[in-house]
């Protein structure tokens, strides 16, 4: 009976220490400034717009939304920012801190996991796009125990997003059989400065803005809210915890036939990033044929819908309009499964009005 109690009693003490780690979250970079990561959008054509693409900006969105679930789950969560901004303004320095004071801090606070948040680079226009996750150490060895642990459950989560055919997979040998977990020492001879310290952690790459489509994607906040889901889900499950009893539909609504053509989206050949984003469409879900939500997408060149926190169920259906397109095919209104702690990754298309099949030629030989 001894025994059994003190078996109860180390569970909960290993539950109450699950729900109530201690997270610090590191949106990467914090300013506007010519090292924050301005890329120029079909919207945005020119640098300097605060309202077009930052990897600052972007960082913070899913950092934000990482820390909401977090603490919805009964962590406390520590961010190294909270804001965005130009180098005159009065509050710089609560958004922008070097990486060893970064580190410092993390530190003096004591972490039971810390997560640097980020996109990676390229030449701006290449066709590069693949996750990556850097711990402090070699690649094979850590130098903060727990680490490659982590890289390798947040990996699974974050990876789905390749995986489902949302986001162009550049280097397919990465997959959930090889995972693209990196030691900074190994790959550069020195461990970066924001992973200076001594906890379990990462930094993760999430994908390559300078793959024109995915900065596009980016720039739409409830796709950064997702990438922070699947963050939140990967360190849920390190900390054992039970997951989340809601499931989430991300797609995309693109024209069935043309293809985009345009200097500052270079897409993938054969991807699904090749067909032109429907903007300003109206999708709306339904469940059991009842009506539960409509997203408006934006007109940013992504097609991207988002409808979060819903119950697990088979019977949604999806339904699109948009100006210009021909009603939404029965072919995409079959029905999606939501699964709890999962999203659905649906993609349907639309037919423009004025499209005209390719007329049949016959030779007479």
């Amino acid at each position: 009976m001894k025994k059994l109690l003190l078996s109860i009693f180390a569970l909960c003490a290993v539950i109450m220490s699950a729900s109530a780690a201690k997270i610090y979250v590191n949106p990467g970079h914090g300013s506007w400034t010519s090292e924050c990561r301005n890329m120029l959008l079909i919207n945005y054509p020119s640098y300097g717009d605060t309202l077009g693409f930052w990897e600052s900006n972007t960082n913070l969105w899913k950092s934000l939304y990482l820390e909401k679930k977090l603490k919805e789950s009964g962590h406390t969560v520590k961010m190294s920012r909270r804001y965005s901004g130009g180098a005159s303004s009065d509050n710089y320095g609560a958004y922008v801190k070097a990486l060893h004071v970064i580190a410092a801090e993390a530190n003096s606070w004591g972490p039971n996991y810390f997560i640097s948040v980020h996109s990676n680079a390229h030449q701006d226009g290449a066709v590069t796009n693949y996750p990556l996750f850097i711990h402090r150490g070699y690649t094979n060895s850590e130098t903060c125990s727990g680490s490659i642990w982590g890289e390798r459950i947040l990996w699974t989560h974050h990876y789905e997003i390749f995986n489902c055919g949302q986001e162009n997979n550049s280097y397919p040998n990465y997959n959930n059989n090889n995972k693209n977990i990196q030691g900074g020492m190994s790959m550069n001879g020195w461990d970066y400065g924001v992973l200076r310290h001594s906890y379990p952690g990462t930094l993760v790459e999430g994908y390559f803005h300078t793959y024109q489509p995915a900065r596009h994607r980016a720039l739409n906040p409830d796709y950064c809210k997702q990438e922070g889901i699947r963050y939140y889900r990967g360190i849920a499950a390190y900390f054992g915890e039970e997951p989340e009893t809601k499931g989430y539909i991300m797609g995309t609504v693109k024209d069935l036939h043309e293809k985009m053509s345009h200097r500052l989206y270079n897409y993938a050949a054969k991807s699904n990033d090749q067909w032109v984003p429907c903007n300003g469409a109206i999708v709306t879900l339904y469940k059991g044929g009842v009506e539960v939500a409509k997203y408006n997408v934006d007109t940013l060149y992504n097609g991207i819908f988002y409808f979060p926190d819903l119950e697990p169920g088979n019977d949604y259906t999806l339904d699109a309009t948009c100006e210009g397109y021909k009603p939404l095919f029965d072919d995409y209104k079959e029905p999606l499964t939501v699964k709890a702690n999962e999203t659905t990754y649906p993609m349907i298309f639309l037919e423009s009005e004025s499209y005209e099949p390719p007329k049949v030629v016959y030779v007479d030989y």
